[in-house]
């Protein structure tokens, strides 16, 4: 027996995998056999497969059921001395589970496994010839990547009947997704999104600006991710990693929202003026004094306090420890919550960015 493969197609929403091939077959037929001077010197005969006998081998992992054989009727050659050499076209459609956890990068494992239905290992043997499997007329698939196909005989035994055996052939076929073409329409995105999260802690809380992008890409992600739940079907509970990650990046969107919501709030001139009048907590104070009072702190979470408001262009840290009050034109805003503002902004940048390139990693192929 041996396999000539000839290309494949896998369902993932089925599980199937079809493997379209001629599968040649030789054996020997005593019933057929004669002398070639006898008979015109006739030394082959071209002989339809109904009307000899055939193996009746099957495909114990069928993904349809609804075919109990896999060979159609094709035409044999006979020999002499009994030989018999038959290529039939063959679809087998296969039982295969992808793993869709690394979808684009994912690659599958499926195996075939062909032996007779009815006869066992003494009346029917099986033997791989040239290793079971041809490729050279093999054609490539778009999507699909054929890493490697071999072909291993079994020869199993069963409590039920110990004195005899049952062979098979069992072909595994590892095949990749071809990425390249997703590169564009999965990589680039996430990386763009992820940009914008990243970009809106640097702009100003009280302008529109910073809801606006985080609006937008909460919307992208919506967006994204339905189109994701169109593309991918269902895996069990394996979900592939690009949606946990938009999955994730969605929920960090949401949070730097509510984040600039709060900052706006306290940053912004508000509309009572008793209420806007309030210094801030003087633990608050004290707590800013400390983390400011070292050169790196200030330049970690003082680096843009400038671009937000003009009136931190006075001394902050004369500010914050003897508690002046600013006054502007728009309301009232204690100079320390203008600071509180800043020290936020960069302390979720930094999460938010550590947070991304664990997610990231997390996207990388093992393969």
């Amino acid at each position: 027996m041996k396999l000539f493969v000839k290309f494949f197609s896998l369902d993932e929403v089925n599980n199937v995998l079809e493997v379209h091939s001629w599968t040649g077959m030789s054996w020997h037929d005593a019933h057929l056999t004669w002398t070639p001077s006898d008979y015109g010197n006739v030394t082959f005969l071209h002989v339809s497969s109904k009307d000899i006998w055939l193996p009746d081998f099957a495909l114990y992992d069928s993904g349809d059921l609804s075919q109990n054989t896999a060979f159609k009727r094709t035409t044999c050659l006979v020999y002499p001395q009994g030989t018999v050499l038959c290529v039939p076209i063959t679809k087998w459609p296969v039982h295969c589970r992808p793993n869709l956890r690394q979808w684009p990068f994912d690659s599958h494992e499926c195996t075939m496994k062909i032996g007779s239905w009815t006869h066992v290992g003494e009346m029917i043997d099986i033997t791989l010839k040239d290793g079971g499997v041809d490729l050279d007329d093999f054609q490539g698939s778009r999507e699909w990547e054929l890493k490697n196909v071999t072909a291993i005989k079994n020869v199993a035994t069963y409590d039920c009947c110990p004195n005899a055996t049952y062979p098979s052939v069992t072909y595994k076929f590892i095949i990749k997704r071809h990425a390249s073409a997703y590169a564009a329409t999965v990589t680039v995105p996430s990386l763009i999104l992820t940009a914008m999260t990243l970009s809106s802690f640097w702009l100003d809380p009280e302008p529109p600006h910073r809801l606006a992008m985080c609006s937008i890409s909460i919307l992208c992600h919506c967006l994204y991710l339905q189109y994701l739940g169109v593309k991918l079907p269902s895996n069990g509970d394996m979900t592939p990693v690009i949606v946990l990650f938009f999955r994730n990046s969605i929920i960090i969107c949401v949070a730097a929202l509510v984040l600039s919501v709060i900052q706006l709030r306290l940053s912004s001139p508000l509309v009572s003026p008793d209420y806007g009048s309030d210094s801030a907590p003087l633990w608050l104070t004290r707590l800013l004094g400390m983390a400011l009072d070292q050169e790196i702190g200030r330049i970690i979470f003082l680096g843009r306090v400038n671009s937000m408001n003009p009136l931190a262009k006075c001394d902050v840290a004369a500010l914050i420890e003897n508690g002046t009050d600013v006054n502007e034109a728009h309301g009232k805003i204690h100079n320390e919550w203008i600071i509180l503002v800043a020290v936020i902004d960069h302390l979720a940048f930094f999460m938010v960015l550590l947070t991304y390139i664990v997610l990231l990693i997390d996207l990388i192929p093992v393969d």
